[in-house]
């Protein structure tokens, strides 16, 4: 739906004092490049420049780090900013390039990275004051491979003490707003992370979803996400762990502004570390071998659980007319037993995950926990044997019956909730995340594409759903509804 009017005219304003007054780099041709337009680079665009020698690291890095510096006092975003050390490997990227050496497919572009992963002698707090000062001695996994990559790391972006929240309000660092209204939150748990590539401050981060923690946000956000089929990304380095068995349902997922940038970074996340025994040896396959025209897709606006506001059905809708005139055969399509998988996650974490939670936090400074985290850790210390049986039960029921979706599709459609971003601290944990928990039960693809706007100029976004390891079909299907929509305009600050 389009922006009000006042929302409209506010945006324009913006832009043209934006224009006027923008500081600038000089490219190699000799001609300027605004910092703004570099602002507005995704990922994949920042690459093509860089090789092509249109635009050098070091003007990248300056250009985000100043965008940190003019907005992250209003959004509380960031944090741990490594400047030095960023600009320094950002001129040794530029050299590495101006000697012809073989680089990476992310050489030379700054990145944040959700306060959960751990980061070799950068402080890791996983929005808890029971980790304020915890310096990891290593990497986690996919931060190794981000910096094998050639990515630079500019710093942590804000999250809730141990996840745990739909909101992103950390003991550590306070508060994160959203960049389309400050009074709002940009979701939970990777809501740092979807506010700082929403204000244009870094081209991507990578979330962690253990229940729609980087889908939620990217629909507050007006971003894009992917939780891919688990195992996919290996979790190692992620604080908690979580357990076991309850570390089913964890993925780590790219948050960018395109579905370029998402499969670019899937590309170089892919693959086990034989550390993390969920990471599987599945080949990736690439979305451009997609033939979209021949994709199958099933859509559903209600799971029957919440109610879904009609602009929310129409943002679905919109989208699957988009792929029918793409030659695809659509109809709708509503899961078995999709309704309940808010539940049995719930019943997951109390019969399982809250103890190990429960173990973890003894360990560490249980002292300094918040209150929030207090009450998570209250919660299923009476379950018996019993409990955990009959959850499991209810889990393999619904694993057996939503799979059989794909017989009559091979991408679903959905809203990722019936709400948009709210108000801080009125969070509603049914209403919030009910309608993406069940796909983490399931463990398949899911991406996340802003796709419309409501009255209040609020983002609206969509779940794109795939089948387990078919994450090249959910982004194809992303791309081509991508390029049929128009595009989000960006917050104004």
């Amino acid at each position: 739906m389009p922006l009000n009017r006042r929302s409209f005219l506010k945006s324009a304003m913006a832009l043209s004092a934006a224009t006027m007054t923008s500081p600038s780099f000089a490219t190699k041709s000799g001609e300027t490049m605004s910092i703004e337009s570099i602002h507005n680079m995704t990922a994949t665009e920042m690459r093509a420049k860089l090789l092509a020698k249109e635009v050098t690291s070091e003007q990248l890095v300056l250009a985000c780090l100043t965008q940190i510096e003019t907005h992250n006092p209003k959004l509380n975003a960031v944090f741990q900013i490594q400047k030095q050390e960023a600009i320094a490997q950002a001129r040794r990227a530029d050299l590495a390039l101006k000697a012809g050496e073989p680089v990476g497919p992310l050489h030379g572009i700054p990145f944040t990275l959700k306060d959960l992963f751990e980061t070799k002698g950068v402080i890791t707090t996983a929005g808890s004051n029971m980790f304020k000062d915890n310096v990891p001695e290593q990497d986690a996994t996919l931060v190794k491979r981000l910096k094998a990559a050639g990515a630079i790391l500019l710093g942590k972006s804000n999250t809730p003490e141990l996840a745990l929240s739909d909101e992103c309000n950390s003991p550590v660092y306070g508060r994160t707003n959203n960049p389309y209204d400050l009074t709002r939150t940009p979701g939970g748990s990777s809501g740092g992370a979807a506010a700082a590539i929403a204000a244009r401050m870094i081209p991507f981060d990578i979330g962690s979803d253990i229940g729609g923690s980087v889908r939620l946000p990217a629909h507050f956000c007006g971003i894009c996400a992917l939780k891919p089929t688990h195992g996919r990304i290996p979790t190692t380095g992620h604080i908690p762990s979580y357990g076991d068995a309850f570390s089913q349902f964890n993925h780590a997922g790219p948050m960018a502004r395109s579905v370029d940038d998402l499969e670019l970074l899937l590309e170089v996340l892919n693959g086990p570390d034989w550390k993390d025994p969920f990471a599987q040896d599945v080949p990736l396959a690439a979305s451009s071998d997609v033939k979209v025209n021949e994709l199958r897709i099933g859509f559903y606006t209600d799971d029957g659980l919440v109610t879904v506001p009609e602009m929310y059905k129409d943002a679905v809708n919109n989208a699957v007319e988009a792929l029918k005139k793409s030659g695809c055969e659509t109809s709708h399509q509503l899961p078995e037993q999709v309704q309940f998988g808010g539940e049995i996650l719930v019943e997951h974490f109390l019969y399982d995950g809250s103890e190990h939670l429960r173990n973890f936090v003894n360990a560490n400074n249980p002292e300094l926990m918040g209150e929030e985290l207090k009450g998570w850790l209250s919660l299923g210390i009476d379950a018996t044997v019993e409990d955990a049986q009959k959850a499991n039960a209810r889990l393999a029921k619904l694993r057996n019956s939503m799979i059989q979706v794909f017989e009559n599709a091979d991408v679903l459609i959905a809203p990722v909730a019936p709400v948009v971003a709210f108000k801080h601290n009125s969070a509603d944990g049914t209403a919030d995340s009910s309608m993406m928990q069940a796909y983490n039960l399931t463990g398949w693809p899911v991406a996340t594409i802003p796709v419309a706007m409501n009255e209040d100029g609020l983002p609206i976004g969509i779940q794109i759903i795939g089948r387990p390891w078919k994450d090249e079909e959910v982004l194809a299907a992303a791309k081509a509804i991508e390029s049929s929509l128009p595009a989000l305009p960006a917050p104004v600050l």
